[in-house]
């Protein structure tokens, strides 16, 4: 199983919703939220863009935007059908 650290963290406004980083980020700001560690679903893989940055792809190995899902849990969007929303791992 494959997991990845992430740090949520909300703007402040009311009409923005919560981002995932990967990796522990805190820069002392109330803007935290949480640090969890989360399972990756089979096929997808925790890796470098052309950018050095780390990132989540899918098995097409597209690159995949978190987002908020309603639970607040993070969901990966990839613009593959499947959207799987991220389960923490205990």
């Amino acid at each position: 199983m494959t997991t990845v650290l992430l740090t949520k963290t909300r703007s402040g406004f009311v009409n923005v919703p919560a981002s995932f980083r990967i990796g522990h980020h805190d820069d002392g700001s109330s803007s935290l939220v949480s640090c969890a560690e989360y399972a990756l679903p089979e096929g997808y893989r925790l890796a470098k863009t052309t950018m050095d940055e780390d990132a989540i792809f899918d098995a097409s190995n597209r690159y995949c935007e978190i987002i908020e899902h309603s639970s607040g849990r993070p969901k990966l969007v990839s613009g593959a059908r499947e959207m799987p929303v991220l389960a923490t791992v205990n």
